[in-house]
């Protein structure tokens, strides 16, 4: 079953550095394939992921994607000491 959409529970995330925050996220339809669902941040020096699990690393700014084929969806994340 090919993956419909990703619904996350936020788009915007302060963290402190050292601070983690773990998206909760929802695949739809409920049973589609997650193979190929791909968690990336544009710094990680600034922040990183891991399958949904953000970690502050660094004072600055970021974009934390998860994509799967056509569907992208985008967590922009502050971090500050």
């Amino acid at each position: 079953i090919p993956i419909q959409d990703i619904k996350l529970d936020i788009t915007e995330l302060n963290l402190k550095v050292g601070e983690v925050h773990n998206v909760v996220y929802e695949i739809i339809p409920n049973g589609a394939m997650t193979d190929n669902v791909l968690w990336s941040s544009t710094n990680n020096s600034v922040a990183t992921v891991d399958k949904g699990l953000i970690i502050g690393k660094n004072v600055g700014n970021c974009v934390i994607s998860v994509k799967d084929g056509n569907i992208n969806k985008e967590i922009k994340v502050k971090v500050t000491n």
